[in-house]
């Protein structure tokens, strides 16, 4: 039992250090593509904020939450209907 507890073990460090290798040469692209996804997620939490600020009937919020989405991601078409649907909702 030991000794299996003792081999995944050193197999989970070597797949580490491989990866951890790996990951060194590519550490630019990686900390860019991280920085987009970050960014994407901005804009996907203040769209869901957005969208439940509109089902509350809270357009004016809607809105402003709709516009700060668009700064993040600004050709996203799915954000721009619903920012137009904000923007048009009866009083």
């Amino acid at each position: 039992m030991r000794i299996k507890r003792l081999l995944q073990t050193a197999g989970l460090m070597l797949l580490f250090i491989v990866r951890r290798h790996g990951a060194a040469s590519a550490n630019k692209q990686s900390a860019a593509s991280f920085k987009a996804l970050r960014i994407e997620i901005k804009a996907l939490k203040n769209f869901a904020v957005a969208c439940e600020a509109y089902y509350r009937g809270t357009f004016n919020e809607a809105i402003l939450l709709f516009e700060k989405a668009l700064t993040h991601i600004p050709s996203d078409s799915l954000i721009l209907d619903w920012l137009w649907a904000a923007i048009t909702a009866p009083v």
